[in-house]
């Protein structure tokens, strides 16, 4: 697996998981507020950030001087985040109080994760050989 296909596909991810938000934030508060008040979800949800945070350390995890260190960063983050969601879930809860307080901050968060996603793939794609 190469890094230029990990952060295409991250940003894949992203827009399959943002795009809703954008629609109906309305839904998408609510569905994630639900989602993020039980902390078996929540566990599982560790899990999946832990397998990812691992997968893009197996490609690379020394960051280098180039822009390909996002690749371990990344990876790094989503560990640290697995841990501290795995050990802790009831962060998780107070977390998505805080960022979906209402529709509009919903949105606004939305469309900062879409920005995060295209900044992604426009590094994948241009600037990662």
């Amino acid at each position: 697996m190469t890094p230029k296909f990990l952060l295409i596909s991250l940003s894949i991810y992203i827009f399959i998981l943002i795009i809703p938000g954008l629609i109906n934030p309305n839904y998408f508060r609510k569905s994630y507020k639900k989602l993020y008040s039980e902390s078996e979800y929540v566990r599982i949800l560790a899990m999946f950030a832990l397998l990812f945070g691992f997968l893009f350390l197996s490609v690379n995890y020394i960051p280098t001087k180039n822009i390909s260190a996002i690749i371990p960063i990344f990876g790094y983050l989503m560990v640290l985040k697995g841990i501290i969601l795995f050990w802790f879930p009831n962060v998780a809860k107070t977390k998505i109080k805080f960022l979906f307080a209402s529709d509009r901050t919903t949105a606004l968060w939305c469309l900062l994760a879409l920005a995060v996603g295209l900044a992604l793939l426009y590094v994948a794609v241009n600037l990662i050989a």
